[in-house]
Protein backbone atom coordinates (compact mmCIF):
# COMPACT_ATOMS: atom_id res chain seq x y z
CA UNK A 1 0.00 0.00 0.00
CA UNK A 2 1.40 3.53 -0.59
CA UNK A 3 1.77 5.64 2.18
CA UNK A 4 0.16 8.80 1.96
CA UNK A 5 -1.47 11.48 4.02
CA UNK A 6 -5.04 11.29 4.21
CA UNK A 7 -5.58 14.68 2.25
CA UNK A 8 -3.49 18.01 1.91
CA UNK A 9 -2.89 21.04 3.98
CA UNK A 10 -3.93 24.20 2.09
CA UNK A 11 -0.96 26.97 2.05
CA UNK A 12 -2.03 29.68 4.11
CA UNK A 13 -3.06 32.83 2.35
CA UNK A 14 0.19 34.88 3.36
CA UNK A 15 2.39 32.35 1.65
CA UNK A 16 -0.23 31.70 -1.41
CA UNK A 17 0.60 35.60 -1.97
CA UNK A 18 4.11 35.59 -1.65
CA UNK A 19 4.24 31.93 -4.18
CA UNK A 20 1.77 33.96 -6.75
CA UNK A 21 5.10 36.77 -6.53
CA UNK A 22 7.94 34.50 -6.08
CA UNK A 23 6.53 32.59 -9.71
CA UNK A 24 6.40 36.05 -11.43
CA UNK A 25 9.89 36.29 -10.68
CA UNK A 26 9.98 38.73 -7.22
CA UNK A 27 12.40 37.33 -4.44
CA UNK A 28 13.81 34.14 -4.07
CA UNK A 29 12.25 31.13 -3.12
CA UNK A 30 9.44 32.08 0.47
CA UNK A 31 11.34 31.15 3.60
CA UNK A 32 7.89 30.59 4.94
CA UNK A 33 6.87 28.29 2.15
CA UNK A 34 10.27 26.08 3.24
CA UNK A 35 8.81 26.57 6.62
CA UNK A 36 5.49 25.82 6.18
CA UNK A 37 6.88 22.36 4.48
CA UNK A 38 9.22 21.50 7.48
CA UNK A 39 6.42 21.37 9.99
CA UNK A 40 4.42 19.26 7.69
CA UNK A 41 6.90 17.03 7.35
CA UNK A 42 8.24 16.47 10.87
CA UNK A 43 4.48 15.49 11.89
CA UNK A 44 4.07 13.34 9.02
CA UNK A 45 7.68 11.48 9.78
CA UNK A 46 6.49 11.39 13.25
CA UNK A 47 2.82 9.65 12.52
CA UNK A 48 5.34 7.02 10.24
CA UNK A 49 7.97 6.61 13.22
CA UNK A 50 4.51 5.66 15.28
CA UNK A 51 2.89 3.77 13.35
CA UNK A 52 5.44 1.44 11.59
CA UNK A 53 7.76 1.47 14.50
CA UNK A 54 10.83 3.19 13.28
CA UNK A 55 14.06 4.81 14.91
CA UNK A 56 14.78 8.00 14.10
CA UNK A 57 18.44 8.25 12.99
CA UNK A 58 19.49 11.60 11.48
CA UNK A 59 17.40 14.88 9.73
CA UNK A 60 18.71 17.72 7.05
CA UNK A 61 17.64 19.94 5.04
CA UNK A 62 18.18 19.40 1.49
CA UNK A 63 17.92 21.05 -2.20
CA UNK A 64 14.91 19.48 -3.80
CA UNK A 65 16.86 19.69 -7.24
CA UNK A 66 14.90 21.98 -8.98
CA UNK A 67 18.01 24.82 -8.19
CA UNK A 68 14.83 26.72 -7.13
CA UNK A 69 15.81 27.27 -3.86
CA UNK A 70 13.91 25.45 -2.41
CA UNK A 71 14.77 22.94 0.65
CA UNK A 72 13.33 19.93 2.09
CA UNK A 73 13.57 17.38 4.71
CA UNK A 74 15.85 14.63 4.20
CA UNK A 75 15.23 11.72 7.39
CA UNK A 76 16.76 8.25 7.69
CA UNK A 77 14.80 6.33 9.39
CA UNK A 78 15.87 2.53 11.22
CA UNK A 79 12.96 -0.02 10.46
CA UNK A 80 12.15 -2.40 12.79
CA UNK A 81 14.27 -5.13 11.06
CA UNK A 82 17.60 -2.97 10.96
CA UNK A 83 17.17 -1.34 7.70
CA UNK A 84 18.14 1.88 7.04
CA UNK A 85 16.04 3.93 4.61
CA UNK A 86 16.03 7.30 3.59
CA UNK A 87 12.82 9.49 3.22
CA UNK A 88 12.86 12.66 1.29
CA UNK A 89 9.94 14.96 1.53
CA UNK A 90 7.99 16.39 -1.61
CA UNK A 91 5.97 19.83 -1.50
CA UNK A 92 4.10 18.86 -4.11
CA UNK A 93 2.41 15.58 -2.82
CA UNK A 94 2.87 16.69 1.12
CA UNK A 95 4.29 13.73 1.29
CA UNK A 96 7.91 11.36 1.84
CA UNK A 97 9.35 9.50 -0.63
CA UNK A 98 11.45 6.82 -0.46
CA UNK A 99 14.93 8.15 -1.34
CA UNK A 100 17.62 5.52 -3.25
CA UNK A 101 19.70 6.91 -6.12
CA UNK A 102 16.83 8.88 -7.30
CA UNK A 103 12.75 8.82 -5.88
CA UNK A 104 10.30 6.54 -5.52
CA UNK A 105 6.57 6.35 -3.66
CA UNK A 106 6.95 5.32 -0.64
CA UNK A 107 4.90 1.82 0.31
CA UNK A 108 4.38 -0.32 3.36
CA UNK A 109 6.92 -2.66 2.06
CA UNK A 110 9.60 -0.09 2.24
CA UNK A 111 9.60 0.67 6.26
CA UNK A 112 9.19 -3.45 7.06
Amino acid sequence: MIIRPESKTDLPKNIQSDMKLWRMGFGGMPRDYIKFHITLAKKERARLTSEYNLSFRENALVSDGWMDGMRVMESVVVTPTGREVTLRWNDGSQSFYLRKHGSSILSDKDLA
